[in-house]
């Protein structure tokens, strides 16, 4: 097993055998390598330790790394919340520009989200709504039709139903993927058929026609 590179020669010192193999050399129970091979401690992590209970009295490993500062102080976190509640859609970049410009200080738009996610909000699909879309005469309209459509539905009346869209046939993405952090290259268009279809549709049957493109004969002739 010694000659197998993936097997430990060593043990991973914990704090109880670092203390076991201190008491031993204050015993004078054998040299420092000696006692390193007898716990099978590394010696320098042996010699580490006994230095370490020599000048502070405890052979504990110390804690690696340290408090770090955090970049937004409470304050901070408080007026990015506040902004949060006034406009839940603004921007990360405009945040960290209010911030700027209120505490003096510039942060990286990755720290707000860490302090942003911390809020625990819940998120939902926002929709655009059009400003006219709110006005009672939009909603008059819309009940007028929709009592119209009643009454043609109940007198047996044929509604039909068209529309018309266009599409370029090719599959290729008009801007590439990029890394994270780098702008994204448009790719070049391979060439291929512009097309439209039209399509009408009534409670009973579905009709559609495709055009080659938006051709006014050809849409009136389908219509009639």
């Amino acid at each position: 097993t010694m000659d197998n590179p993936a097997v430990r020669k060593n043990k991973v010192a914990s704090n109880e055998l670092r203390a076991l193999a201190v008491q031993a050399i204050e015993n004078n129970y054998g040299k420092f390598q000696e006692i390193a091979d007898m716990f099978k401690i590394n010696k320098r992590t042996m010699k580490r330790a006994w230095d370490q209970y020599y000048e502070t009295g405890t052979s504990d490993k110390k804690k690696q790394g340290g408090y770090k500062t955090k970049i937004l102080t409470p304050d901070m976190v408080e007026h990015v919340h506040d902004i949060l509640d006034d406009d839940c859609l603004i921007k990360l970049d405009d945040i960290q520009s209010q911030l700027e410009a209120v505490h003096g200080l510039v942060v990286s738009t990755a720290t707000i989200r860490k302090a942003v996610k911390s809020f625990n909000y819940s998120l939902f699909r926002v929709a655009i709504v059009a400003t006219n879309n709110l006005s009672p005469e939009y909603d008059n309209s819309r009940l007028a039709y929709a009592q119209w459509s009643i009454d043609m539905t109940t007198q047996n009346r044929n509604i039909i139903y068209i529309d018309e869209t266009s599409f370029n046939l090719s599959v290729r993405a008009s801007v590439g993927k990029t890394a994270v952090g780098i702008t994204s290259v448009e790719v070049p268009q391979i060439k291929c058929r512009h097309i439209t279809v039209i399509a009408a549709m009534t409670k009973s049957e579905l009709n559609y026609s495709v055009l080659n493109n938006y051709q006014n004969d050809k849409v009136i002739q389908f219509t009639n």
